[in-house]
């Protein structure tokens, strides 16, 4: 059909309007297909999304399945006991906390645990975070618990582990600070617990289990103990520790805090968390019996501290140097001494009696003990030193009628120290002469000769350093009577290298072989050669028949450090070969007190004065980045190690020093001043706020 137009002109505001055509939908037929083109729209989305979701899962899947088998690869490694695989399976990331885990590995603390749920069949859950690089891994595990009165019995735990992607492996990590939350602090009658977020139902519950256990032991023992905690104005402050560390089990001693009280037990987390209600109270008993055993060997000591002071020269600020502190039990405070002073190091008498404190060309002596007198003075005098340069106290050179202070001063870079010899009684109103000695001097007890150390040279003399001769090339010098002497030597080449312990005496030039490098290895059962180097060699306090010998090892004892004592006996009667005693080995380097400097390095040996205990610091962790400190009982072949770790930075490395009679080690760090009894197992630990020391002693009598 044709359009039919009507013509109008443009005043009628009226065009031409075309006819409908007939072929056009109607507005029903464009809803349907409209509907059609909706619906078509919608499956696809579904089919899409179903696609994805497929696929999502399916790599959540894979995702959770390559946790779960890492999680398996470490729990075989754990099983069989291997250690390479084992540390194969940790993220190194962090270097203390591997260190930690691989030592709880090395300590048999995750093969205690009888078996794990996994073994039953039964995977462990595993939560992954948005990006599916880091996985919470949560497992049961059964808990062998031995239990003091009745038999073993085991607990089942929940645990929960860290897996975070790591170069397209999944490792083991230890766990951020969202991991534990928030830390909160319970505070009870006797006991304030500090506690993570993420343990909150089971700290609370234990805290207020220890405090009831601390106030009956406390009331068991009203009206007798002397021990401070049951008598203190405010709650002891526990920590549940988050750092691994707090899990390693250690032969400790027990240790109160005589000030502040601070211990620690493992966050409950980090132990695990019991699963049945019906196994707490094995949990609790298993838990909190180390902290109670503590708290009852101290109200239970009757140790008497020694008839002396303890001092220390510290940095009480930045800006003002070091100044001298006394420290009283009693009061728990710390008095300043000569406080408009400030010292540089100090060096107690061999007596104890007397503390020498030295600064810019000066010392001064302080009087400790009450009795004793130094001229006319019984108070503190100082004197200056007719010395060219400012020089450091070292130490003393003990004769039968001469303590002789040694001095050591700095020389140009690349130069070997100078050494100086003060003798106190020689002083005059003004001044105290100090002589020159060639080396690093090893003073006979008559006082009439002497051992020079010149770099590798050792050097045979008069006391003051005159009328020397070359006695070989060594180190360690040492007395052994009246007419012998010996140090170490090197011998051989190469491979073939080894030390020796050589021997002479003042009036021969004949030098022997007492033992070598080799024999100490084997004492051990090492049957390689040439893998221990001997280090510092001393006559034991107390026993002149006695040597005390430490050893490094190379090769493929490298970073292990051993201990010997050799019976010289037999030697001295009939020629025998001295009778050695393997006495200690440490996969770690040990010593006494970093900084105190001697020709051969930090010395090795600070033994009591009765010559039981042998006291080290120890160097470990996987990059050698803290201290510890053990005690060895020589006797008995026993060790003790303390509880707590100092970081090896400038400054807080630990400061040790027997008392008078033996009994009493001192220890001091950045943070706290220890005092140990080994003979009764029992230590205090007293918190201090100095910036940092850099010595501490016993004194007086």
């Amino acid at each position: 059909m044709r359009p039919t137009l009507e013509w109008h002109t443009d005043e009628d505001g009226i065009t031409a309007q075309p006819e409908l055509d007939a072929t056009s939908p109607s507005p029903g037929k464009r809803t349907l297909r409209l509907i059609i083109v909706l619906a078509a729209a919608t499956m696809l989305a579904f089919l899409l999304a179903s696609l994805i979701g497929r696929r999502q899962a399916d790599r959540l899947a894979q995702v959770r399945n390559d946790v779960v088998l890492a999680f398996n690869l470490q729990q075989d490694a754990i099983q069989r006991g291997d250690g390479e695989l084992y540390t194969l399976t940790l993220s190194l990331n962090d270097r203390a906390w591997q260190g930690y885990q691989e030592k709880l590995f090395e300590t048999g603390f995750f093969r205690d645990e009888m078996k794990t749920i996994t073994e039953q069949g039964q995977e462990p859950l595993v939560s992954l975070s948005p990006d599916l690089r880091t996985a919470l891994v949560s497992y049961e595990r059964y808990q062998l618990v031995e239990m003091e009165q009745t038999a073993a019995t085991s607990m089942k735990l929940q645990h929960t582990a860290v897996f975070r992607l790591e170069n397209e492996r999944w490792l083991q990590s230890a766990p951020d600070p969202s991991f534990w939350g928030s830390w909160q602090t319970v505070a009870g009658e006797r006991v304030a617990v500090n506690y993570p977020d993420r343990d909150a139902p089971i700290a609370l519950k234990l805290a207020a289990d220890i405090d009831a256990a601390i106030s009956a032991m406390c009331g068991e023992t009203a009206g007798s103990s002397s021990k401070g905690f049951c008598q203190a104005a405010v709650p002891i402050r526990l920590r549940m520790a988050s750092e691994p560390e707090a899990l390693i089990a250690q032969d400790v001693l027990p240790s109160v805090s005589a000030n502040q009280f601070d211990l620690r037990l493992p966050a409950p987390s980090l132990l695990g968390i019991p699963v049945n209600e019906s196994d707490y109270e094995v949990y609790a008993d298993f838990y909190l019996r180390p902290l109670l055993e503590k708290l009852e060997a101290a109200l239970s000591s009757t140790v008497a501290l020694p008839d002396q002071s303890v001092y220390m020269l510290c940095y009480d600020h930045p800006l003002r140097g070091q100044h001298l502190y006394r420290y009283s039990r009693q009061l728990n405070t710390w008095e300043p001494i000569l406080p408009q002073q400030a010292f540089k190091d100090l060096s107690v008498s061999p007596d104890d009696s007397s503390i020498l404190l030295a600064n810019h060309g000066h010392v001064t002596v302080y009087v400790a003990a009450s009795a004793a007198r130094i001229g006319d003075e019984t108070a503190a005098w100082q004197r200056r030193l007719n010395a060219d340069l400012d020089s450091s106290l070292v130490g003393w050179m003990e004769t039968k009628t001469t303590p002789y202070l040694l001095l050591q001063s700095a020389t140009g870079i690349g130069e070997l120290p100078r050494y100086s010899m003060l003798d106190l009684s020689d002083c005059n109103r003004t001044a105290c002469a100090v002589f020159d000695v060639p080396g690093f001097p090893s003073v006979h007890w008559s006082g009439e000769a002497a051992l020079f150390s010149v770099g590798s040279d050792v050097y045979l003399g008069s006391q003051n350093g005159t009328g020397g001769r070359l006695v070989g090339k060594g180190f360690s010098p040492f007395w052994l009577d009246q007419d012998r002497f010996g140090f170490v030597r090197f011998a051989g080449e190469g491979a073939t290298m080894t030390t020796e312990l050589v021997v002479g005496q003042i009036d021969g030039d004949v030098l022997e072989v007492l033992l070598d490098g080799n024999d100490l290895a084997r004492a051990t059962g090492i049957l390689e050669q040439n893998v221990l180097f001997i280090n510092e060699v001393l006559l034991e306090p107390g026993s002149p028949e006695t040597l005390l010998l430490s050893a490094t090892g190379i090769r493929s004892y490298a970073g292990r450090s051993f201990i010997f004592t050799a019976d010289l006996t037999g030697w001295r009667q009939n020629g025998a070969r001295p009778d050695l005693k393997f006495q200690l080995e440490r996969d770690a380097t040990i010593g006494d007190v970093p900084g105190q400097l001697t020709p051969t390095g930090e010395g090795r040996f600070i033994v009591s004065p009765d010559g039981q205990w042998l006291a080290m610091t120890e160097l470990h962790g996987h990059d050698r980045e803290t201290w510890s400190i053990i005690l060895h009982d020589l006797l008995n072949g026993t060790l003790l190690e303390l509880e707590d770790s100092v970081p090896a930075t400038p400054g807080n490395f630990p400061l040790l020093d027997w008392s008078a009679d033996g009994r009493w080690l001192l220890a001091a760090d950045r943070r706290f001043l220890r005092l140990i009894s080994p003979r009764e197992n029992y230590q205090e630990k007293i918190e201090h706020s100095f910036d940092a020391c850099t010595a501490a002693v016993w004194a007086g009598q």
